[in-house]
């Protein structure tokens, strides 16, 4: 082999040996970046963490309204226009409060017009019996028999028409007696203290032109109620939890089934409640699209609470089936998986005084073993900020604070 030969084997295995040592440098380098643990926890407050949990609660959620046990409902008359309206929705009332009027021109037209019916069945009645007397009298002087028979026809026609006559100045009597009552009584007050929680829309509103002082959200056309309500007052302070229940989650609640009633404003706090009633069937109507098979059939089920505390009439909340997560007002309260040592020398991942990761000593309380929650007595409060364990944590580390979404 000659001597260039030799120099071309030597410069090929010289290049190939830099290409493995660079490629080896390479791959390790690589692979030490990607292996570098991170230098930086993230840190969270226990009241986002304690919202977080409540948030992925597994269980049925449903709407839920609060209504008071003790209700005033104010009916008007539906043959009557409401002419004037004296509150609005949210007023409170005191027992004599002017609630709404009734148009008084209307009712002195039909007053007017039956007082004149009866003044007419009246002298009908005098003239009917005149008339029986005199036909009476013939009768009496009558000598054929047909002659007879005829005058005694007439006289039972006559008795007739005259009972009707009788029968109609009654109720004619009765109808004008009630109109001046109304006349009287136009003006519908409270009959107890307590604040106006409904007013409802009257389709007569929009029957005339008077209308003075109605508020325009009265004067949109909508449809009477059945019990013809116009204003409901609530008059206690004890409330329950109305929800409606799809036929498809129904069979979850029976009377004396217990749920947690959740605040909508603050989902930390709750009420424990059990069923109390089950209402009927209220299928609704389908939209113009929607055909009958889609009708939806819900159940209204009313809810009673072991405490009043903060409940107020109108009140939106969450009625929670099954296991529910209850974290109690200003209360340290975690899941086991937040927890370091438990059983020797517990503590969480927190934040010292330098603003770095500290090990936090705590002191446990009541252990939720169902909910694998810890109270917490002492070491952090709700507002304090925790991380979430991890093998690469240490104390000192730089901290990132974040919120728990």
């Amino acid at each position: 082999m000659n001597k260039k030969k030799v120099v071309k084997i030597i410069l090929a295995i010289a290049l190939l040996t830099t290409a493995i040592v660079t490629t080896v440098f390479i791959i390790r380098k690589t692979s030490d970046n990607q292996n570098t643990a991170p230098t930086e926890a993230y840190v969270t407050t226990i009241e986002d963490i304690q919202k977080t949990e409540i948030s992925s609660f597994s269980g049925n959620r449903f709407s839920g309204t609060a209504e008071s046990e003790d209700e005033l409902k104010v009916t008007a008359d539906a043959d009557k226009i409401i002419k004037t309206t004296y509150v609005k929705k949210g007023d409170t009332v005191k027992k004599g409060d002017k609630l709404f009027e009734y148009d008084t021109d209307s009712m002195q037209l039909e007053l007017d017009k039956s007082t004149l019916e009866a003044e007419e069945l009246t002298l009908q009645i005098k003239t009917t019996k005149n008339t029986i007397s005199s036909l009476e009298k013939e009768l009496a002087n009558a000598k054929k028999a047909d002659e007879k028979l005829t005058i005694e026809n007439n006289i039972t026609t006559t008795k007739i028409e005259l009972k009707k006559a009788e029968y109609s100045l009654q109720s004619t009597e009765k109808e004008v007696a009630k109109l001046k009552k109304s006349l009287e009584n136009n003006v519908v007050r409270a009959k107890k203290d307590g604040k106006v929680t409904a007013v409802n829309d009257r389709t007569a509103n929009t029957a005339t032109n008077i209308t003075a002082n109605v508020p325009q959200s009265l004067a949109d056309t909508g449809n009477i109620n059945s019990e013809n309500v116009y204003i409901t007052i609530t008059t206690g302070t004890n409330f329950k939890i109305k929800t409606l229940i799809s036929e498809t989650h129904i069979d979850e609640f029976t009377k004396g089934t217990k749920v947690t009633v959740r605040s909508r404003k603050d989902i930390t706090v709750t009420w424990n409640g059990k069923v109390d009633s089950i209402g009927n069937a209220i299928i609704s109507s389908p939209s113009s699209y929607e055909t009958q098979a889609e009708k939806v059939t819900r159940y209204p089920v009313y809810i009673t609470l072991d405490k009043q505390d903060g409940i107020k009439a109108g009140q939106h909340f969450t009625v929670e089936t099954g296991n529910s997560i209850v974290f109690h007002k200003n209360i340290v309260e975690l899941k086991g998986y937040y927890l370091n040592d438990i059983d020797t020398s517990p503590y969480v991942w927190g934040i010292g005084a330098d603003g770095k990761l500290k090990k936090c000593s705590v002191k446990l309380g009541n252990y939720d073993a169902e909910n694998d929650l810890y109270e917490i007595t002492s070491g952090i409060t709700v507002k304090d900020y925790i991380a979430y364990p991890e093998s690469f944590l240490t104390e000192g580390m730089a901290v990132i604070k974040t919120d728990a979404d």
